[in-house]
């Protein structure tokens, strides 16, 4: 897994990361942990997702578990998932497209969470 810690790794990041990322703290720059609450991660192989939990009550990850997260977005070229975990956000996943799209658990989180969306939506509609 490749992990970037600060604005400062802008440059290494994947185009389409970087510019999430960017967005996401409009113009301001510093430490990932501080800004988003967590560091960018990247992973390069199926198996970790083992280390993403996204069930904290339970120990789950997204290697075993489904369910909704906070935030499930499909970029050009990654699948972002974020599950927030302290006041500044948490730490953010990005998955390539070329595993999320072969893994039925990451594309069973992203309806859960779009699913989950919806609800609330309609419910505080």
């Amino acid at each position: 897994m490749i992990v970037y810690t600060t604005t400062n790794d802008y440059g290494d990041m994947p185009s389409d990361i970087r510019d999430h990322v960017e967005e996401a703290l409009a113009g301001v720059l510093g430490s990932f942990d501080a800004l988003l609450g967590g560091d960018v991660f990247v992973l390069e192989q199926l198996e970790e997702l083992n280390e993403i939990t996204v069930d904290y009550e339970n120990g789950g990850t997204a290697a075993d578990t489904v369910g909704p997260v906070d935030v499930a977005v499909r970029l050009s070229e990654h699948t972002l998932l974020l599950l927030i975990t302290n006041e500044a956000g948490g730490p953010s996943y990005f998955i390539p497209n070329l595993l999320a799209d072969h893994c039925i658990i990451v594309q069973s989180i992203i309806k859960a969470t779009n699913g989950e969306r919806l609800r609330l939506i309609e419910e505080n509609a």
